[in-house]
Parts: structure tokens; C-alpha cells; sequence
């Protein structure tokens, strides 16, 4: 499937990308630490297009999936004012054999915005993801928590739970801990989260910033803990800014 990028409408797209290289060090202490996550999941789908044959507009975020990762309109402006992010509109039905992305100057989202890194965005994303430490993070959490150093690093490979959406299982090895017949948004958005980021001991909360996420994210969190197999545990921060998970066993059982 091919895609056509219209840059007709916009001329702001190079200057951002220029202007992004330059600041590209300044801007990394600016990220607010919720678009972690965000950052995140357009760092994958940025990944998965250069390791394929399409272009990136082919694998790009649309706003329900970013929304998803716990971006607010706003947040998405800022990273596009700051030359970390494109957005385009897809003027092409989705399942057409060639598909149309147009860039935009303008900042106003709808249904068919789809976003993607811009160079300098990907250069930023890789720092901040690979740094272990989100920057300005402590500012943001707890005294206590600030000091265990929880934000960020990955899980051993060999202790790394696995989501597996196509299948709707939550694995660890062999084992499948939890499989899900019906994926609720609030439980994809959880666990596609602590996916994209290699498993970090915590992530902040991924359902957004509206009012009810940290009532959302308390059922989810039970709701992800009633497990076949008792392997994996998720807690909510207190005020449930964040999530969390453990291992309750270190020596899992194979699936039998």
C-alpha cells in the first residue's frame, strides 16, 4: 500500500524540522513528562515503518491513539509548535490502495489527523526514552517516590511480560498470566503503554488527565490483577498518577 505526502498546504513542515535540530538539546529539558508515553508511541510506529518497506505516514498515530497514550489536544500542539511532531490529514479512504496525507499549518485535530515524528522528534524521543530517567520527572512525583528512581528503566528481557493485542493475552515466557476475550480501551491503553516502553517499573498514567482517569485507572488496575496465573502485579500511585507492576514469582511455571 503506497501513501502520497501533499506538502502544498504547508510550508512551515522544513522550518520546523531545521529549527527542531538546532533546539533539539534546549527542547529535551522542556517535555513535560506525561508525553513520556505519547513520545513513546510514535517512537514504535516511527521504528516498525523504518524497519518495513512503507513510509512513516503509512504506520503514523491517529488523535484516538495518542488520546489513548494519555495526550490531551494541547499537548499534541505543543510538540508540533516545537518541531517534534508532523500532522497531516488523510484525505483517502483507510483501506484505499493509495492513500493521501496532507500537512497542515493549522492546529486544529479532527478524526482523520495523524501524527508522526519529525526528525528532531526522534532524536528527542530516543534521548528521553533511553535516558532511564524521564527529565524534569522528580519534579513531579513525591519525595518518596522521586528517590526510588522508578520512572524508566526497562525489565531483563528474561523477566518482561509480553501484551500480545492481536491475541489478547498478557504473557510472561511460556505462561499466559491473563488473556482478555473482551480488551476494554482503559486496559489496551495500560498494557500497549508499559509495552512500547519495554516494561518499565512505572509509567505515568496513560489514560489521560481528565478528572475520572485516576477512578478509571483503580478498575482497571483491579480488573488487570484478576489473573489465571497469580504472576504479575499492577498497583496504582497513591492518587493514582501513575501505575506499576511487579513479578510475584521469580521462578514462573511453563504453560502446561
Amino acid at each position: 500500500m503506497a501513501a502520497k505526502v501533499d506538502p502544498s498546504s504547508d510550508t512551515s513542515a522544513s522550518r520546523s524540522h531545521a529549527s527542531g535540530h538546532a533546539d533539539a538539546s534546549r527542547i529535551i529539558v522542556d517535555v513535560p513528562s506525561r508525553l513520556r508515553s505519547v513520545l513513546a508511541r510514535l517512537l514504535a510506529s516511527h521504528e516498525a515503518a523504518r524497519n518495513s518497506t512503507v513510509t512513516c505516514w503509512e504506520l503514523s498515530d491517529a488523535l484516538t491513539a495518542l488520546r489513548r497514550a494519555g495526550g490531551e489536544n494541547n499537548d499534541l500542539r505543543w510538540l508540533v509548535r516545537r518541531g517534534l511532531v508532523d500532522h497531516a490529514v488523510l484525505e483517502t479512504p483507510q483501506a484505499s490502495a493509495a492513500r493521501t496525507f496532507r500537512l497542515q499549518s493549522n492546529l486544529r485535530f479532527s478524526s482523520n489527523s495523524r501524527f508522526v515524528l519529525t526528525p528532531a522528534g526522534v532524536q528527542v524521543a530516543r534521548e528521553l526514552i533511553g535516558a532511564g530517567e524521564f527529565p524534569g520527572a522528580k519534579r513531579h512525583l513525591p519525595q518518596a517516590a522521586s528517590d526510588e528512581r522508578i520512572a524508566t528503566v526497562a525489565a531483563p528481557p528474561a523477566r518482561r511480560p509480553h501484551w500480545d493485542r492481536n491475541r489478547g493475552e498478557l504473557v510472561l515466557g511460556s505462561a499466559v498470566v491473563k488473556r482478555l476475550t473482551l480488551v476494554t480501551a482503559d486496559e489496551d491503553a495500560i498494557l500497549a503503554a508499559f509495552e512500547e516502553l519495554a516494561w518499565p517499573v512505572r509509567i505515568d498514567n496513560p489514560l489521560g488527565s481528565h478528572s475520572d482517569a485516576p477512578a478509571r485507572l483503580r478498575r482497571t488496575v483491579r480488573a488487570l490483577n484478576r489473573q489465571r496465573l497469580q504472576l504479575i502485579r499492577f498497583q496504582e500511585d497513591e492518587g493514582a498518577s501513575g501505575v506499576r507492576w511487579n513479578l510475584l514469582d521469580d521462578n514462573p511455571p511453563h504453560a502446561g
